[in-house]
Protein backbone atom coordinates (compact mmCIF):
# COMPACT_ATOMS: atom_id res chain seq x y z
CA UNK A 1 0.00 0.00 0.00
CA UNK A 2 1.21 3.73 -0.87
CA UNK A 3 2.39 5.92 2.21
CA UNK A 4 2.24 9.55 1.74
CA UNK A 5 4.06 11.10 4.62
CA UNK A 6 4.42 14.33 6.35
CA UNK A 7 6.48 16.12 9.30
CA UNK A 8 4.07 16.52 12.14
CA UNK A 9 6.44 19.73 12.76
CA UNK A 10 8.25 22.16 11.45
CA UNK A 11 12.39 22.39 11.54
CA UNK A 12 13.33 24.06 15.02
CA UNK A 13 17.14 25.60 15.94
CA UNK A 14 18.65 26.80 19.04
CA UNK A 15 17.05 30.04 19.99
CA UNK A 16 18.66 30.57 23.31
CA UNK A 17 16.51 29.67 25.84
CA UNK A 18 15.02 26.56 23.79
CA UNK A 19 14.13 25.84 20.61
CA UNK A 20 11.87 27.80 18.12
CA UNK A 21 10.88 26.84 14.86
CA UNK A 22 12.63 27.91 11.77
CA UNK A 23 10.76 30.79 10.33
CA UNK A 24 11.07 30.97 6.64
CA UNK A 25 12.22 34.40 4.63
CA UNK A 26 9.39 34.15 2.11
CA UNK A 27 6.06 33.66 2.36
CA UNK A 28 5.52 31.95 -0.67
CA UNK A 29 6.23 28.47 0.66
CA UNK A 30 5.05 25.39 -1.39
CA UNK A 31 5.22 21.93 -0.52
CA UNK A 32 7.20 19.34 -2.92
CA UNK A 33 7.44 15.68 -2.88
CA UNK A 34 9.97 13.22 -3.06
CA UNK A 35 8.79 9.34 -4.00
CA UNK A 36 10.24 5.79 -3.97
CA UNK A 37 9.84 2.34 -4.80
CA UNK A 38 10.13 0.29 -1.15
CA UNK A 39 8.42 -3.34 -1.16
CA UNK A 40 6.69 -2.91 -4.36
CA UNK A 41 4.93 0.40 -2.37
CA UNK A 42 5.12 4.07 -3.26
CA UNK A 43 6.63 6.08 -0.23
CA UNK A 44 6.51 9.34 -0.70
CA UNK A 45 7.91 12.09 1.58
CA UNK A 46 6.60 15.92 1.54
CA UNK A 47 8.97 18.54 2.66
CA UNK A 48 8.64 22.31 2.89
CA UNK A 49 10.59 24.36 0.08
CA UNK A 50 10.62 27.75 -0.61
CA UNK A 51 10.58 29.56 -4.19
CA UNK A 52 14.52 30.97 -5.12
CA UNK A 53 15.54 33.25 -8.07
CA UNK A 54 17.18 30.95 -10.18
CA UNK A 55 14.75 30.03 -12.42
CA UNK A 56 12.56 27.27 -10.97
CA UNK A 57 14.02 25.86 -8.69
CA UNK A 58 13.14 25.77 -4.93
CA UNK A 59 15.34 25.77 -2.00
CA UNK A 60 14.01 22.76 0.74
CA UNK A 61 13.23 23.71 4.28
CA UNK A 62 12.60 20.67 5.71
CA UNK A 63 15.22 17.81 7.06
CA UNK A 64 14.97 14.76 4.88
CA UNK A 65 13.52 11.70 7.74
CA UNK A 66 13.08 9.02 5.26
CA UNK A 67 14.53 10.67 1.70
CA UNK A 68 18.05 9.85 1.02
CA UNK A 69 20.27 11.83 -1.11
CA UNK A 70 18.21 15.13 -0.51
CA UNK A 71 19.13 17.69 2.37
CA UNK A 72 17.83 20.81 4.01
CA UNK A 73 19.31 24.04 1.62
CA UNK A 74 19.38 21.81 -1.42
CA UNK A 75 18.01 23.22 -4.47
CA UNK A 76 15.66 21.32 -6.24
CA UNK A 77 13.59 21.06 -9.80
CA UNK A 78 10.19 20.03 -9.79
CA UNK A 79 7.80 18.53 -11.81
CA UNK A 80 3.59 19.11 -11.33
CA UNK A 81 1.57 15.31 -11.17
CA UNK A 82 -0.97 14.81 -12.87
CA UNK A 83 -2.96 15.63 -9.75
CA UNK A 84 -1.46 18.98 -8.62
CA UNK A 85 1.04 18.65 -5.89
CA UNK A 86 4.52 19.30 -7.12
CA UNK A 87 7.96 16.35 -7.48
CA UNK A 88 11.25 16.21 -7.31
CA UNK A 89 12.59 15.83 -10.12
CA UNK A 90 16.40 16.33 -9.14
CA UNK A 91 18.73 18.08 -7.41
CA UNK A 92 20.93 21.50 -9.24
CA UNK A 93 22.69 22.64 -6.11
CA UNK A 94 23.40 21.27 -2.81
CA UNK A 95 22.98 23.76 0.26
CA UNK A 96 26.02 22.50 2.22
CA UNK A 97 24.39 20.44 4.84
CA UNK A 98 24.69 16.89 6.13
CA UNK A 99 21.69 15.00 7.40
CA UNK A 100 21.48 12.60 10.11
CA UNK A 101 19.03 10.65 11.68
CA UNK A 102 18.44 9.24 15.31
CA UNK A 103 16.29 6.32 16.21
CA UNK A 104 15.68 5.94 20.28
CA UNK A 105 13.97 2.47 19.87
CA UNK A 106 10.53 1.95 20.00
CA UNK A 107 10.55 1.43 24.11
CA UNK A 108 12.39 5.50 24.12
CA UNK A 109 12.00 7.16 27.01
CA UNK A 110 9.24 9.71 25.81
CA UNK A 111 11.57 12.87 27.92
CA UNK A 112 14.68 11.68 25.57
CA UNK A 113 13.95 13.06 22.18
CA UNK A 114 14.41 16.80 23.72
CA UNK A 115 17.39 16.35 26.08
CA UNK A 116 19.08 15.59 22.67
CA UNK A 117 17.49 17.33 20.07
CA UNK A 118 18.38 20.24 22.19
CA UNK A 119 22.06 19.15 22.75
CA UNK A 120 22.24 18.91 19.14
CA UNK A 121 20.83 22.24 18.50
CA UNK A 122 22.86 23.91 20.86
CA UNK A 123 25.54 22.64 18.78
CA UNK A 124 23.98 24.62 15.37
CA UNK A 125 22.23 21.63 14.20
CA UNK A 126 18.48 22.16 12.62
CA UNK A 127 16.19 19.68 14.64
CA UNK A 128 13.34 17.96 12.44
CA UNK A 129 11.03 15.53 14.65
CA UNK A 130 8.93 12.88 12.81
CA UNK A 131 7.99 10.98 16.25
CA UNK A 132 9.75 11.05 19.63
CA UNK A 133 12.20 8.01 18.57
CA UNK A 134 13.20 9.23 15.55
CA UNK A 135 14.91 12.89 14.73
CA UNK A 136 16.54 13.70 11.73
CA UNK A 137 19.20 16.74 12.14
CA UNK A 138 20.55 19.15 9.44
CA UNK A 139 24.33 20.25 10.05
CA UNK A 140 26.98 22.18 8.31
CA UNK A 141 28.95 19.68 5.77
CA UNK A 142 32.56 20.71 7.64
CA UNK A 143 30.83 19.51 10.82
CA UNK A 144 29.71 16.44 9.75
CA UNK A 145 32.85 14.28 11.11
CA UNK A 146 32.41 15.94 14.37
CA UNK A 147 28.96 15.59 14.65
CA UNK A 148 28.92 12.15 13.74
CA UNK A 149 31.46 11.19 16.47
CA UNK A 150 29.22 12.85 19.24
CA UNK A 151 26.16 10.62 17.75
CA UNK A 152 28.59 7.61 18.13
CA UNK A 153 29.08 8.40 21.81
CA UNK A 154 25.45 9.55 22.79
CA UNK A 155 24.50 6.13 21.05
CA UNK A 156 26.85 4.00 23.58
CA UNK A 157 26.82 6.68 26.90
CA UNK A 158 23.17 8.15 27.13
CA UNK A 159 20.46 6.78 24.81
CA UNK A 160 18.52 3.39 25.44
CA UNK A 161 19.34 0.24 24.44
CA UNK A 162 17.69 -0.06 20.98
CA UNK A 163 18.60 3.18 20.18
CA UNK A 164 21.26 3.96 17.27
CA UNK A 165 21.46 6.82 14.70
CA UNK A 166 20.53 5.72 11.14
CA UNK A 167 22.89 5.86 8.24
CA UNK A 168 22.13 7.48 5.14
CA UNK A 169 22.79 6.50 1.45
CA UNK A 170 25.12 3.33 2.33
CA UNK A 171 27.19 2.84 5.63
CA UNK A 172 28.01 6.57 5.96
CA UNK A 173 26.51 8.46 8.90
CA UNK A 174 25.20 11.39 7.10
CA UNK A 175 23.62 12.06 3.73
CA UNK A 176 26.29 13.22 0.94
CA UNK A 177 25.17 15.65 -1.25
CA UNK A 178 24.26 14.46 -4.47
CA UNK A 179 24.12 16.60 -7.47
CA UNK A 180 21.71 16.53 -10.34
CA UNK A 181 20.66 12.86 -9.04
CA UNK A 182 16.85 11.25 -8.37
CA UNK A 183 16.22 10.11 -4.90
CA UNK A 184 16.34 6.74 -4.88
CA UNK A 185 17.08 5.41 -0.86
CA UNK A 186 18.72 1.97 -0.45
CA UNK A 187 16.35 -1.01 -1.01
CA UNK A 188 15.02 -2.41 2.53
CA UNK A 189 15.79 0.73 4.14
CA UNK A 190 13.88 1.29 7.64
CA UNK A 191 11.72 3.51 7.54
CA UNK A 192 8.76 5.05 10.40
CA UNK A 193 5.51 6.79 9.43
CA UNK A 194 5.65 9.90 11.56
CA UNK A 195 2.80 10.53 14.15
CA UNK A 196 0.84 13.94 14.24
CA UNK A 197 0.74 15.24 17.49
CA UNK A 198 4.61 14.88 18.41
CA UNK A 199 6.07 18.21 17.38
CA UNK A 200 9.07 20.83 17.73
CA UNK A 201 7.51 24.01 17.76
CA UNK A 202 4.86 24.88 15.82
CA UNK A 203 2.74 21.66 14.43
CA UNK A 204 1.45 21.25 11.15
CA UNK A 205 -1.89 20.41 10.80
CA UNK A 206 -2.44 18.83 7.39
CA UNK A 207 -3.60 16.29 6.44
CA UNK A 208 -1.77 12.86 5.70
CA UNK A 209 -4.04 11.77 2.89
CA UNK A 210 -4.55 15.00 0.94
CA UNK A 211 -2.97 15.40 -2.27
CA UNK A 212 -1.33 12.55 -2.90
CA UNK A 213 0.51 12.21 -6.25
CA UNK A 214 1.05 8.89 -7.92
CA UNK A 215 4.70 7.77 -9.56
CA UNK A 216 3.21 6.32 -12.56
CA UNK A 217 1.69 9.77 -13.53
CA UNK A 218 4.56 11.80 -12.55
CA UNK A 219 6.38 9.70 -14.96
CA UNK A 220 3.88 10.06 -17.43
CA UNK A 221 4.81 14.05 -17.71
CA UNK A 222 8.27 13.26 -19.00
CA UNK A 223 7.20 14.33 -22.66
CA UNK A 224 3.31 13.17 -24.43
CA UNK A 225 2.12 16.41 -23.54
CA UNK A 226 4.99 18.05 -25.88
CA UNK A 227 4.94 15.69 -28.28
CA UNK A 228 1.34 15.79 -28.74
CA UNK A 229 1.77 19.65 -29.20
CA UNK A 230 4.56 19.29 -31.89
CA UNK A 231 2.70 17.07 -33.73
CA UNK A 232 -0.42 19.49 -33.86
CA UNK A 233 1.68 21.55 -35.26
CA UNK A 234 3.36 19.65 -37.65
CA UNK A 235 -0.35 19.01 -38.91
CA UNK A 236 -1.46 22.43 -39.00
CA UNK A 237 2.23 23.25 -41.07
CA UNK A 238 1.29 20.12 -43.65
CA UNK A 239 -2.51 21.57 -43.86
CA UNK A 240 -1.76 24.91 -44.77
CA UNK A 241 1.73 24.51 -46.68
CA UNK A 242 0.35 24.95 -49.88
CA UNK A 243 -0.10 28.51 -49.07
CA UNK A 244 3.75 29.26 -49.31
CA UNK A 245 3.69 28.23 -52.82
CA UNK A 246 0.96 31.14 -53.36
CA UNK A 247 3.27 33.51 -50.88
CA UNK A 248 6.20 33.05 -52.85
CA UNK A 249 5.01 32.87 -56.54
CA UNK A 250 2.13 35.09 -56.75
CA UNK A 251 2.95 37.71 -53.89
CA UNK A 252 6.77 37.33 -53.63
CA UNK A 253 7.07 36.79 -57.53
CA UNK A 254 9.60 33.80 -56.93
CA UNK A 255 10.72 32.53 -60.41
CA UNK A 256 8.88 35.30 -62.40
CA UNK A 257 9.60 37.76 -64.83
CA UNK A 258 7.92 41.42 -65.64
CA UNK A 259 7.22 42.92 -69.25
CA UNK A 260 5.25 45.63 -70.73
CA UNK A 261 3.68 46.39 -73.68
CA UNK A 262 3.07 44.03 -76.76
CA UNK A 263 2.37 40.51 -75.85
CA UNK A 264 2.81 41.90 -72.20
CA UNK A 265 -0.17 43.76 -72.54
CA UNK A 266 -0.12 47.91 -71.82
CA UNK A 267 -0.37 47.71 -68.28
CA UNK A 268 2.31 45.27 -67.80
CA UNK A 269 2.16 41.31 -66.13
CA UNK A 270 3.86 38.94 -64.41
CA UNK A 271 4.84 35.62 -66.17
CA UNK A 272 5.56 32.93 -63.64
CA UNK A 273 6.64 28.86 -64.09
CA UNK A 274 4.76 25.89 -63.79
CA UNK A 275 3.94 24.04 -60.49
CA UNK A 276 7.15 21.97 -61.71
CA UNK A 277 9.20 24.97 -60.85
CA UNK A 278 8.16 25.36 -57.41
CA UNK A 279 9.19 21.98 -56.50
CA UNK A 280 12.47 23.18 -55.10
CA UNK A 281 10.67 25.60 -52.82
CA UNK A 282 8.03 23.05 -51.27
CA UNK A 283 11.49 20.54 -50.62
CA UNK A 284 13.30 23.78 -49.02
CA UNK A 285 10.37 24.96 -46.98
CA UNK A 286 8.76 21.45 -45.77
CA UNK A 287 11.88 19.85 -45.47
CA UNK A 288 13.19 22.35 -42.72
CA UNK A 289 10.01 22.35 -40.82
CA UNK A 290 10.52 18.24 -41.08
CA UNK A 291 13.58 18.35 -39.52
CA UNK A 292 12.69 20.40 -36.82
CA UNK A 293 9.80 18.32 -35.92
CA UNK A 294 11.79 14.99 -36.11
CA UNK A 295 14.34 16.89 -33.52
CA UNK A 296 11.69 18.16 -31.10
CA UNK A 297 10.33 14.94 -30.90
CA UNK A 298 13.35 13.63 -29.81
CA UNK A 299 14.07 16.29 -27.09
CA UNK A 300 10.65 15.37 -25.89
CA UNK A 301 11.43 12.30 -24.32
CA UNK A 302 13.66 14.03 -22.49
CA UNK A 303 12.46 14.89 -18.45
CA UNK A 304 10.94 18.10 -18.53
CA UNK A 305 13.94 20.46 -17.40
CA UNK A 306 14.98 24.25 -18.11
CA UNK A 307 17.76 22.98 -20.75
CA UNK A 308 15.02 20.57 -22.51
CA UNK A 309 12.98 24.18 -22.35
CA UNK A 310 15.89 25.82 -23.93
CA UNK A 311 16.20 23.55 -26.87
CA UNK A 312 12.09 23.86 -27.45
CA UNK A 313 12.98 27.41 -27.76
CA UNK A 314 15.45 27.60 -30.33
CA UNK A 315 13.92 25.11 -32.61
CA UNK A 316 10.72 27.47 -32.15
CA UNK A 317 12.81 30.07 -33.55
CA UNK A 318 14.82 28.19 -35.96
CA UNK A 319 11.72 28.09 -38.93
CA UNK A 320 11.03 31.81 -38.57
CA UNK A 321 14.05 33.13 -38.84
CA UNK A 322 14.39 30.15 -42.06
CA UNK A 323 10.84 31.39 -43.53
CA UNK A 324 12.04 34.83 -42.94
CA UNK A 325 15.55 34.51 -44.64
CA UNK A 326 13.74 32.56 -47.66
CA UNK A 327 10.87 34.82 -48.71
CA UNK A 328 13.73 38.13 -48.49
CA UNK A 329 15.83 35.71 -50.82
CA UNK A 330 12.70 35.17 -53.29
CA UNK A 331 11.45 38.35 -52.95
CA UNK A 332 14.65 39.99 -53.88
CA UNK A 333 16.40 37.35 -56.08
CA UNK A 334 14.35 38.43 -59.13
CA UNK A 335 16.43 41.74 -61.29
CA UNK A 336 14.47 42.56 -63.94
CA UNK A 337 12.27 45.20 -64.39
CA UNK A 338 9.61 45.83 -61.90
CA UNK A 339 6.24 47.97 -62.41
CA UNK A 340 7.29 51.30 -61.26
CA UNK A 341 7.65 51.96 -57.69
CA UNK A 342 8.23 48.74 -56.45
CA UNK A 343 11.05 46.89 -55.68
CA UNK A 344 11.61 43.36 -53.79
CA UNK A 345 13.16 44.62 -50.32
CA UNK A 346 9.72 46.76 -50.52
CA UNK A 347 7.55 44.14 -51.20
CA UNK A 348 8.88 41.57 -48.75
CA UNK A 349 9.05 44.35 -46.10
CA UNK A 350 5.24 45.18 -46.36
CA UNK A 351 3.99 41.41 -47.19
CA UNK A 352 6.18 39.62 -45.18
CA UNK A 353 8.06 41.27 -42.58
CA UNK A 354 4.98 42.70 -40.33
CA UNK A 355 4.46 38.63 -39.63
CA UNK A 356 7.76 38.11 -38.85
CA UNK A 357 8.12 40.89 -36.51
CA UNK A 358 4.94 39.48 -34.47
CA UNK A 359 6.18 36.01 -34.31
CA UNK A 360 9.64 37.46 -32.88
CA UNK A 361 7.67 39.26 -30.21
CA UNK A 362 5.64 35.88 -29.40
CA UNK A 363 8.68 33.84 -28.40
CA UNK A 364 10.06 36.33 -26.23
CA UNK A 365 6.56 36.52 -24.48
CA UNK A 366 6.07 32.75 -24.70
CA UNK A 367 9.40 32.35 -23.37
CA UNK A 368 8.76 33.99 -20.05
CA UNK A 369 6.81 30.33 -19.16
CA UNK A 370 9.43 27.82 -19.60
CA UNK A 371 12.23 30.34 -18.32
CA UNK A 372 11.14 31.99 -15.33
CA UNK A 373 8.25 29.12 -14.34
CA UNK A 374 6.09 31.44 -12.31
CA UNK A 375 2.63 31.31 -11.62
CA UNK A 376 1.25 34.14 -14.25
CA UNK A 377 3.81 32.99 -16.82
CA UNK A 378 1.22 30.50 -17.75
CA UNK A 379 -1.02 32.81 -19.26
CA UNK A 380 2.33 34.61 -21.45
CA UNK A 381 2.91 31.18 -22.88
CA UNK A 382 -0.75 31.08 -24.53
CA UNK A 383 0.04 34.61 -25.14
CA UNK A 384 2.87 33.85 -27.24
CA UNK A 385 1.42 31.60 -28.95
CA UNK A 386 -1.88 33.27 -29.89
CA UNK A 387 0.67 35.91 -31.21
CA UNK A 388 1.96 33.28 -33.57
CA UNK A 389 -1.18 32.22 -34.29
CA UNK A 390 -2.15 35.84 -35.14
CA UNK A 391 0.97 36.38 -37.27
CA UNK A 392 -0.16 33.22 -39.37
CA UNK A 393 -3.36 34.70 -40.58
CA UNK A 394 -1.68 37.96 -40.99
CA UNK A 395 0.50 36.08 -43.75
CA UNK A 396 -0.61 32.38 -44.49
CA UNK A 397 1.99 31.99 -46.54
CA UNK A 398 4.63 31.78 -43.24
CA UNK A 399 2.45 29.13 -42.14
CA UNK A 400 3.99 26.38 -43.01
CA UNK A 401 7.17 27.12 -40.45
CA UNK A 402 5.08 28.96 -37.87
CA UNK A 403 2.67 26.26 -36.95
CA UNK A 404 5.67 24.15 -36.09
CA UNK A 405 7.10 26.98 -34.12
CA UNK A 406 3.54 27.18 -32.23
CA UNK A 407 4.20 23.49 -31.26
CA UNK A 408 7.60 24.18 -29.95
CA UNK A 409 7.00 27.04 -28.08
CA UNK A 410 3.65 25.44 -26.23
CA UNK A 411 6.20 22.58 -26.10
CA UNK A 412 8.32 24.20 -24.30
CA UNK A 413 6.06 24.92 -21.75
CA UNK A 414 4.17 21.75 -20.53
CA UNK A 415 5.65 19.43 -17.80
CA UNK A 416 7.18 21.71 -15.68
CA UNK A 417 5.94 23.21 -12.48
CA UNK A 418 5.81 26.80 -11.44
CA UNK A 419 7.64 27.90 -8.16
CA UNK A 420 5.83 30.66 -7.46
Amino acid sequence: MDRHLRHPSRPARWGGAGLVPVQSSSAAEVEVWTGWIEDEAEIWEALIAIPIERGDAVQLRSVPVYAYGLNYGDAVECVASAEGPLVISHVTSVGGQATFRIWLGSDADPSAWRRIAEAYAKRGCIIDMSTMSLIALSCAAEDAEPIRHLLNEDATRTASPGSRHTDGLTSQRHDSPLQGRHVQPPSGATRHRARAGDNVGKVRANSMDDARPNAAEVRSKRGPEAALAIVIGGVLALAFGWSALGLVRDTLHFNCSWGIGGEWGPDGTWVCADGIGYLGVAVVLGGMSALIIVAGLLVATAAPSRGRSVVFLVLAAIPIGWIGWWTYYAATLYSGPRPAGETGLGLWASTVLPSIILCTVSLIVGAARPLMMRRWSFVALWCGVGLLLIATVLQLGIGIATFVSAGMLAAAGVGRAPAR
